[in-house]
């Protein structure tokens, strides 16, 4: 017979692996449709690179909310464990060094912060946002509502059938920061001839 740890992270792997699915898919959807507004992400996907880095060449973290829609929050996360019968957290989330910006939403709707103007809006009003736990004692995080989001974004996205179909900015200047349009590539990278085609 399992024991309560063996069963609460054989329960967990399993929830990890399908929501680390889902955040993949997530952040891949939002890559797609932001960069139609000139927003080019270039997600890692290694563990190495990831903390080394950031979760992307532009220190953009991208999080998915999949609860948003029915509580009206933000789960903003801080801490972390990766198995839950672990009893430390080891600070995560908008508590990592190597991210500038940071959006979070789901399928209807995404916000997108500076990561440093939200860590300093949390952390200076801790004392009124709810701390709470996650259901699977995995993660720790402040919940922000709908309209304090609102109130400190950069810009909200918002989608329709999975499309991107407005676009609303709240401050200009930091948003401009994110808009670079694709470079052209050097003509000896983009030519066939460095593979040893000739026409």
């Amino acid at each position: 017979m399992a024991t309560r740890s063996e069963y609460v992270f054989s329960s967990y792997a399993g929830y990890y692996q399908q929501q680390l699915e889902e955040s993949k898919e997530y952040q891949d959807f939002l890559t797609k449709e932001l960069s139609k507004r000139g927003i080019h992400i270039q997600c890692f996907s290694s563990k190495k690179y990831q903390w080394e880095i950031g979760e992307s060449l532009c220190g953009t973290e991208i999080k998915h909310d999949k609860r948003f829609s029915q509580t009206g929050n933000l789960f903003i996360e801080t801490h972390e464990k990766a198995n839950p019968a672990n009893p430390n957290y080891v600070p995560s989330g908008i508590n990592r060094d190597n991210i500038l910006h940071w959006i979070q939403g789901d399928y209807g709707i995404a916000f997108m912060f500076s990561k440093r103007e939200l860590a300093r809006y949390i952390f200076s009003n801790a004392d009124r946002l709810r701390f709470v736990e996650n259901i699977y004692k995995a993660s720790w995080g402040y919940l922000l509502p709908k309209f304090e989001a609102d109130n400190i974004c950069i810009a909200k996205f918002r989608f329709q059938d999975k499309e991107l179909f407005e676009t609303v900015i709240s401050n200009q200047n930091e948003y401009n920061q994110f808009i670079r349009p694709p470079s052209a590539r050097p003509a000896s990278e983009s030519s066939l001839k460095l593979f040893g085609v000739t026409a």
